[in-house]
């Protein structure tokens, strides 16, 4: 035993946090994992300070788990996950690992050892391999990096990857209400002052249409294009309209008759028509132009921004509230100055078109191009299945039948499996098997949020039609939370001084943070539905079987 082991990065076997088994079993991706495994087996944990211990403990969980899966993987490739208890009792509790000298199982590292260190924050760090653990660490963990990487795993975990999701809610009131008209709540002596909003990875998470909820405006103002719109604001994190792009259009024609009645232009939301930004302020039209035009790209200043709906994330992407990215923060000697696509901002004036002819702009299916599982499932499925249904008197509204979600998918040409040497439609149960990922990720849920997904007569919501509602006769005052089963086995670890489970998930949770209502609330006050864990195995191999989650589908005609 020494203590002089490093850890090689595993990070090129990693896919959006999907272990890519195929490469790992390459000479070049077991010799890596070889030498982490020495990493493991030999170091000296006697001789290690305290947070070093913690650390060594929780990358050899990882590691260890990683190594057993290609043991497994080496006998059985085709090998699904811990799908059967006695898959995980032989995986888990059975087989013993050499750890720094010592023959010890995973079940026993993780209950007898880690969680007697008291930080919960270490379930959101662990991965036993399965799809809805908290993804593969792409850090390894040292006594420097500790607290910011369990603070943001723990962020990535319970708001980005899903593992919690607030659907029933008690209040609106969000911290967000307090900025009006571009303005921030005054400061302490009365000045007010105008600058960035924060806001966080969150926002551009996975929705229905990209990281928005529906396709933009079409028509758009100025004769923007809807396509470079639809790719560039709900599809990009990171490219632009092309530089100059902007006076191509009708907008230099609409900003010099502006210009000739002395009034700026407010520039709406191409996808949610939320008035984004009011320019020039503060400057002449000469101006304006003048320095967009020197940059390729439409440029405002702080004081043109109306911050109510617009974020600035860290690395600099500004972002509207609802997920549509409208450009970057690119700061000069005069100060912050956003360049912003023009086909972002470019949506119809209130008034100038309705909510459902913007609604019905765009169907991808039409003009042949990917159209992915969510969106033929809010389109066509839905038309035809999501109406009010009733059960033992009650009435439940917009919602559909698991069962009848399950009969649409098997028929899908969409769909069809690559399995081993041959494409097949899927079957059942690989339909319950992507149902049951929609739900996790909080697409849809059951309508009491009581069960996960079932071939059965149950009833489920999109969570776009309000998703999961609290029982009638609920007392608690607090939002429904469905969570990850995860919290349900080790509720144990957040105890009342993390202010118990809900105070530890408020902690991280923006929406659940920024709301003042929810301060003042605990556990009794959350009616909790915890969602059973999907023990498949989490890798790209799997996620590629079934082409339609990851890559979409080509509409068969």
């Amino acid at each position: 035993l020494d203590t002089k082991f490093e850890l090689v990065s595993l990070n090129e076997f990693l896919v959006k946090g999907h272990v890519d088994y195929a490469k790992l079993r390459t000479e070049e991706g077991r010799a890596k994992l070889s030498q982490c495994v020495a990493y493991v087996e030999r170091t000296d944990v006697t001789r290690l300070k305290s947070q070093e211990v913690l650390c060594f403990y929780l990358n050899a969980y990882n590691i260890i788990c990683l190594k057993s899966l290609m043991e497994v993987l080496d006998r059985d490739y085709h090998y699904e996950g811990h799908t059967t208890i006695a898959r995980r009792y032989l995986f888990f509790v059975k087989t013993e690992h050499l750890v720094s000298g010592s023959n010890i199982s995973l079940h026993d590292l993780e209950n007898s050892v880690l969680r007697n260190m008291g930080d919960p924050r270490i379930h959101s760090y662990l991965n036993c391999g399965a799809m809805s653990c908290p993804h593969f660490p792409d850090v390894w963990l040292t006594p420097e990096n500790l607290d910011k990487e369990l603070e943001r795993r723990t962020y990535s975990w319970i708001v980005e990857q899903g593992a919690v999701i607030i659907t029933a809610k008690p209040s609106e009131a969000t911290a967000s209400k307090a900025i009006i008209d571009g303005k921030t709540e005054a400061k302490e002596g009365g000045k007010e002052e105008v600058g960035p909003v924060a806001g966080t990875e969150g926002i551009m998470a996975a929705k229905e249409h990209g990281s928005c909820e529906r396709p933009p405006m079409n028509p758009l103002r100025w004769n923007c294009d809807f396509e470079t719109a639809d790719r560039i604001t709900c599809f990009n994190r990171h490219y632009a309209e092309f530089a100059g792009y902007w006076l191509e259009t009708s907008f230099p024609a609409s900003a010099k008759e502006r210009e000739r009645q002395n009034q700026p232009i407010t520039f709406y939301d191409s996808v949610y028509g939320f008035a984004l930004f009011k320019a020039p302020l503060g400057r002449s039209w000469g101006k304006f132009m003048e320095e967009s035009t020197a940059h390729g790209w439409p440029s405002f200043r702080d004081n043109e921004v109306l911050w109510e709906h617009v974020r600035v994330l860290e690395n600099g992407e500004v972002v509207s509230d609802k997920g549509s990215h409208l450009g970057h923060n690119l700061p000069d000697s005069k100060g912050n100055r956003y360049c912003i696509n023009l086909v972002s901002i470019a949506g119809r004036e209130p008034g100038a078109g309705t909510e459902k002819e913007n609604k019905k702009s765009y169907d991808p299916s039409k003009e042949g191009g990917v159209v992915d599982i969510k969106t033929l499932l809010l389109t066509e499925f839905a038309q035809e299945n999501v109406k009010d249904r009733r059960y033992l008197f009650k009435k439940y509204p917009k919602c559909f039948v698991g069962k009848d979600l399950v009969d649409w998918l098997v028929t899908r040409k969409e769909l069809m499996v690559e399995n081993r040497d041959q494409t097949r439609m899927l079957t059942r149960p690989d339909a319950v098997a992507i149902a049951q990922d929609l739900l996790n990720t909080g697409f849809f849920s059951h309508v009491l949020g009581e069960h996960v997904f079932e071939d059965k007569h149950l009833f489920y919501r999109f969570q776009r039609d309000g998703g999961a509602q609290r029982k009638l006769w609920s007392k608690s005052s607090g939002p429904l939370l469905l969570v990850s089963s995860l919290f349900k086995w080790y509720r144990a670890d957040y105890q009342p001084k993390y202010g118990g489970l809900f105070g530890f998930m408020r902690e991280y949770h923006p929406k659940l943070k920024n709301d003042k209502h929810m301060a003042k609330l605990s556990d009794k006050d959350i009616s909790f539905r915890f969602q059973l864990q999907d023990w498949r195995l989490n890798s790209v191999e799997n996620g590629r079987k079934i082409k339609p989650l990851l890559f979409g589908a080509k509409p068969v005609v």
